[in-house]
């Protein structure tokens, strides 16, 4: 059963159901993950999906790459603000974010790599490889896979098994753009392009996918066995493989498939 945003605490629960309605339409996968992850955790998981996704949208709202860069520095100076002894702009996510996650001062660097990363999108670019198109989606999906990991495991494995939750995040996030792709999104480059299509451009590519299935297999031979914290990590990214095929898994698959990989840790 979906959690209800008085179970997030220390958020208070206006700003949590602020977060989980803007995290709805964009990542609905991993808030089925929330009730697997612990419960004093979950506020600060639940922050750390809403941040990634919040700079995900960044280059697909702004039509102008000036308007995403002012932006960007805005978040640059509120995630300041949250590890710092300045007070917090009014922001409902700055605020979660303060509340949640500033007792953890090693995700801050990781948290602005995200910002940074997001910088890339606001420059035009070609696309022509699967490493190259992983890359690009490793900026937000990979990172919240990342940070994540870090936050809910306390970093015990070490950074090679984060970076092997990065790069299956950001091989997830591919396959979600594969899916759901529509055919006005590929249209032939215009003189002044969106940022947007950046992403745009990566997910066409679908003759990449052979490869990244292959590629999808190999990775979770890597993984291997999965703790209880990294099953609810785990469990959507690992729903790449259907997506990668433009397969789409029903509410109830997910929540089976979610269940099971918690249950059995692989």
């Amino acid at each position: 059963m979906p959690l209800k945003p008085d179970q997030f605490a220390p958020l208070d629960p206006g700003i949590a159901q602020y977060l989980i309605d803007q995290l709805a339409p964009v990542d609905g996968d991993h808030l089925l993950a929330l009730p697997f992850m612990p419960e004093d955790k979950r506020a600060g998981a639940l922050s750390i999906l809403a941040f990634t996704a919040e700079l995900r949208e960044v280059p697909l709202r702004v039509t102008d790459p000036l308007l995403g860069a002012i932006r960007l520095e805005w978040w640059r100076e509120a995630l300041e603000e949250v590890f710092g002894n300045r007070p917090a702009r009014r922001h409902p996510l700055v605020i979660a974010l303060q509340t949640t996650l500033s007792s953890h001062p090693p995700l801050k660097p990781l948290l602005s790599e995200v910002i940074e990363g997001t910088a890339l999108f606001l420059e035009a670019g070609e696309v022509t490889t699967p490493e190259e198109a992983l890359g690009l989606f490793k900026v937000h999906d990979g990172a919240r896979s990342g940070l994540l990991y870090h936050y809910l495991t306390m970093a015990q494995q070490g950074e090679e098994r984060r970076h092997l939750f990065e790069r299956a995040g950001a091989l997830y996030g591919l396959s979600r753009a594969v899916l759901n792709l529509r055919p006005q999104d590929i249209r032939a480059p215009k003189e002044i392009e969106t940022p947007a299509a950046r992403y745009h451009r990566a997910a066409a590519s679908r003759s990449f996918s052979p490869e990244l299935i292959e590629h999808y297999q190999s990775l979770w031979r890597s993984i291997g066995s999965l703790t209880a914290e990294e099953a609810a990590i785990a469990a959507p990214l690992k729903w790449a493989r259907p997506y990668l095929s433009e397969k789409k898994l029903s509410p109830l698959q997910k929540r089976l498939s979610l269940f099971w990989t918690v249950l059995r840790g692989r």
